[in-house]
Order: structure tokens, then C-alpha cells, then sequence
């Protein structure tokens, strides 16, 4: 993928990224206790991604195996299935997972989130990935 070989994209890649990721975690941990999260999340982990992607130097940049992010959409889709299956004979819909001596809600959510949280980027990602390759293929 060409970069812009900017060192002012460059600079501001590098000082907006771990702002990005921190927020992206604050977003998802206060999302697992009020509405949403994962998603949102998600989506702030893959744009800090593909910020990096298009403004780094060749040098600097890195890309994500497409074999990885496969894995990973398929990973946080089967665990989302999962928690839903487990909580699915004694609440549907609530995501209360029988765990030890009770039905813990916040342990399904919080789940559930994290495989949001997992899929989202991931997928982005992929779409990114393979649309900057398709590019890049029709330019040579």
C-alpha cells in the first residue's frame, strides 16, 4: 500500500493512534456497564488501523495477515453464538449465564461485548485490507 510520505501525517498517525486505543478500551469497559460499546469500540480500534495503514511510511507500516483477521471475525461471531446459546434454556435474550451457584448477566454481557468487539475490527479491517489490495492490483 503507498502511503502519503508525509512527515506531518507521519507525526500526527503516531500521536492520535494510542489516544485512539485508549479511548477505543474506555469506550468498550463503560459500554459493558450503560448501552452498547463493543461496536463503537470496535470501530475506533479499526480506524486508529487503517489511519496508521495510510499515512505511516512503508518503512514504519504494518498490516494484519488477512489469515488473522478471518480469525478473528470468526472468533468474536462464534463467541456472541456461544454466549447466546449458553443463556438461551434459562433467559433468551438476557445473555444470564449459569456459571457456578447462579446466572451471571454481567459475565454473558460482557462476553457478548468482547465478541462484538473482536468482529468489528476485524471485518473492517478485512474489507480495508482487501480493497487496498484490489487497488492496488488494478494500478499495476
Amino acid at each position: 500500500m503507498k502511503s502519503f510520505d508525509s512527515n506531518i501525517l507521519n507525526l500526527g498517525a503516531k500521536i492520535v493512534t494510542p489516544p485512539m486505543i485508549v479511548f477505543a478500551f474506555y469506550v468498550f469497559f463503560h459500554g459493558h456497564y450503560g448501552p452498547g460499546g463493543g461496536f463503537q469500540a470496535g470501530a475506533i480500534l479499526a480506524a486508529a488501523y487503517m489511519l496508521n495503514r495510510m499515512c505511516l511510511k512503508p518503512q514504519q507500516n504494518f498490516a494484519i495477515p488477512l489469515r488473522l483477521l478471518l480469525f478473528g471475525a470468526a472468533l468474536g461471531t462464534l463467541t456472541y453464538f456461544f454466549v447466546g446459546a449458553l443463556s438461551m434454556p434459562t433467559s433468551f435474550l438476557d445473555y444470564s449465564i449459569p456459571f457456578g451457584s447462579g446466572k451471571h448477566r454481567a459475565l454473558g454481557s460482557l462476553l457478548i461485548e468482547l465478541g462484538v468487539t473482536i468482529t468489528v475490527p476485524s471485518a473492517l479491517c478485512l474489507i480495508f485490507e482487501l480493497l487496498t489490495r484490489a487497488a492496488m492490483d488494478s494500478e499495476s
